[in-house]
């Protein structure tokens, strides 16, 4: 085919989608990756008490519960040894199944590992429900091998800054000076504040006092820290200003912290038809009635990794996390078993590189461009794949 290549040399910095058993395609990967994916995230099939008649997945979630266990405990091990110290897994699961899958991941990981459940809205209200209630969420479990001081996922925040005369090449943004706290809280920050260029005098609220004190407030006005609006002619406002400058927000470790409910965002989204996977994702939706947006793992993909980040899904059905994953500058590997990855995922991808314009790609200015090398699992050995199954270390 045009702009296929055979016979290639798979480099480390290339993206990579395998056809197979995502068991075994996860224990292919181990030398090569382990301990470098930042950002895992899934979406196995669910586990339903009451048995489907419809394959919503494209994989069989008529499970018995013990069966789904396992089928899940055996690959996340694997994906933990590929997950770095400093990256995130995400297990997207349905209401039914998620506190048991919790309590394995628990296990694996470690519950001091657990970052949270995130809700994610599916609909709004139905009728007609069992025990008249109407459950509009699934959820997303996400873990951790690193520890609660680390900064696992951050928040990006659009900043405005400004520069003025008095500081040149540093602009800087204005912030809130006062606490929430009172005078008998804070002693030492109940203290009028004195503009030393012009002398106006600023009275403290008793309620709220500075965030500086008296003894700092010279280290902090000298460094720049401390603001009046008298100083600037555009300024308006009555009370003294955290002056912070851009340099120094770079170099903070830390981005702001993530929200629990940050994927309500993208809801609102699809409903405003920002996102819905039928119009704009180029996935059929008669083949693929429940594939994930581009605009929920946009929002993942932004709080979990960096650019050239390495991006794992090994559930990845219609390819929307690699497809998110090209368009965002990120490295990426999908497996998927299901005969359908030529022609729905690798059609997709090869769109993607053309330079289509659903889903996230206005919102992120893709205009085409990478590639992927594509590869099957050799699986004719019977004996391999039960050893691998078997496997107890």
């Amino acid at each position: 085919k045009e702009g296929v290549e055979e016979n290639i040399e798979f480099k480390d910095d290339d993206n990579l989608i395998i056809k197979g058993n995502n068991l075994i395609g996860l224990s292919s990967l181990l030398k090569r990756y382990e301990g470098k994916v930042k950002l895992i995230y899934i979406d196995p099939p669910y586990f339903f008490q009451d048995l489907k008649e419809y394959d919503a997945f494209k994989y069989n979630s008529n499970f018995k519960l013990s069966t789904w266990l396992v089928f899940l405990k055996n690959r996340l091990e694997i994906a933990k040894k590929l997950l770095a110290y400093d990256g995130s897994i995400w297990v997207h699961v349905g209401e039914e199944g998620m506190h048991y899958l919790k309590i394995i991941m628990d296990d694996i990981f470690g519950a001091k590992k657990f970052i949270g459940t995130i809700p994610r809205k599916t609909r709004e209200g139905k009728n007609d429900v069992p025990f008249n209630f109407s459950q509009d969420f699934d959820f997303i479990l996400v873990y951790t091998k690193g520890d609660k001081s680390d900064a696992i996922l951050n928040r990006k925040i659009t900043r405005n800054y400004i520069e003025t005369p008095d500081f040149p090449g540093r602009p800087w943004r204005r912030g809130d000076i006062k606490q929430q706290k009172n005078y008998l809280e804070r002693p030492n920050s109940d203290f009028d504040m004195i503009n030393p260029k012009t002398g106006k005098i600023y009275p403290v609220d008793k309620n709220a006092v500075w965030r500086v004190t008296k003894d700092t407030f010279e280290d902090w006005y000298s460094k720049g820290y401390v603001g009046f609006p008298d100083d600037y002619d555009f300024m308006t406002g009555e009370q003294p200003f955290r002056r912070s400058f851009k340099d120094e927000d770079e170099k903070k470790e830390k981005g702001a912290s993530v929200f629990s409910d940050f994927l309500l965002k993208e809801f609102v989204q699809q409903i405003m038809g920002k996102g819905k996977t039928s119009n704009k994702d180029l996935v059929s939706e008669l083949d693929f009635n429940y594939a994930k947006p581009e605009s929920l793992m946009k929002s993942i993909i932004e709080v979990s990794t960096s650019e050239k980040d390495i991006v794992l899904d090994f559930f990845l059905g219609s390819g929307t996390t690699a497809a998110v994953a090209h368009k965002m500058k990120r490295k990426y590997i999908g497996i998927e078993q299901m005969n359908y990855i030529e022609d729905v995922t690798l059609t997709r991808l090869n769109k993607v590189i053309e330079g289509e314009e659903g889903g996230i790609s206005k919102v992120v200015n893709w205009q085409g461009g990478g590639s992927f090398v594509y590869c099957e699992l050799l699986e004719n050995s019977k004996e391999l794949i039960d050893e691998i199954q078997n496997a107890t270390d």
